[in-house]
């Protein structure tokens, strides 16, 4: 069946000053809960991506180690979310953290916790999941933490970023843009245990100047400033962007494609924000 939505009056509290947005509208110190929630697909989703126009949602499970594909009839807009999803099994991860689909939809990057890398697939039909097919490319982060609680790839696919199970942010430059063949360097960490605790979502907004990251146990969203754009070695904790009240287990945040709306993931709702 496919997930069914549910209506909610609830707002957040902002607490960190200003949007801090830059690069468009990225305010999530005045983020304004839409009443819109979505249930996930199935339990233990840990990571959401919106197709390039917001016509499809996509959510990884830790559970049954897939990645689920949902129409969304209105672009960028969940309370329009229907049909029946599709979906691609992982088999390659034993406990899958994110799923990151390219800017392209050709190519899906998979970050998992027990195995500690990361595995690359093709889409041979762009931004259809059941297409995927496992390029036999890894790459093995276990020499700067022990597993992974999320993922995330710069725009241009040049640097990937792992959130590590030890309150720290790793950064990797690769040689080739999303591609897990070539290439891969570590390019330095930004720990973040004196903001929060198990770092399992980041998202960068519209420049990369900002970085907005959110972990396990708390409804808070982290602000810092990147000198460098996407360059986490750069970056300076600004605030406690906002406390959101929906929910108080945040696994993953995420943006439309101009910042004007922003999407977090519960324990087993994502909710939606106007910024």
């Amino acid at each position: 069946m496919p997930p069914f939505l549910v209506m909610q009056r609830k707002v957040g509290t902002g607490t960190g000053g200003g949007g801090g947005g830059g690069a468009g509208s990225y305010d999530v110190a005045n983020a304004a809960y839409d009443s819109v929630s979505l249930t996930t697909i199935a339990t233990n989703t840990t990571s959401i991506q919106f197709r390039d126009d917001g016509s499809s949602l996509y959510e990884t499970n830790t559970t049954d180690d897939r990645v689920y594909q949902q129409p969304v009839l209105t672009p960028f807009d969940l309370s329009t979310a229907a049909g029946s999803p599709t979906h691609k099994v992982l088999a390659e991860a034993a406990e899958p953290q994110s799923g990151r689909l390219n800017s392209t939809g050709d190519a899906l990057f998979v970050f998992d916790r027990t195995t500690s890398s990361v595995y690359s697939y093709t889409l041979a039909s762009a931004w259809a999941i059941t297409s995927a097919v496992y390029d036999t490319e890894l790459y093995d982060f276990s020499s700067q933490t022990t597993g992974a609680l999320g993922g995330h790839m710069s725009p241009d696919g040049l640097t990937m970023y792992v959130l590590g199970d030890n309150n720290s942010i790793f950064q990797y430059t690769l040689g080739t843009s999303f591609d897990l063949a070539g290439t891969v360097t570590p390019a330095g960490s930004l720990n973040v245990s004196t903001q929060l605790v198990n770092p399992t979502g980041m998202a960068f907004n519209g420049d990369g100047t900002k970085m907005y990251v959110v972990g396990l146990g708390s409804g808070g969203i982290q602000r810092y400033a990147l000198s460098t754009a996407y360059d986490i070695t750069s970056a300076t904790h600004e605030a406690l962007a906002i406390t959101l009240t929906e929910d108080s287990t945040l696994r993953d945040l995420i943006f439309n494609a101009t910042g004007s709306k922003m999407y977090a993931l519960g324990g087993t709702n994502i909710f939606q924000y106007s910024v």
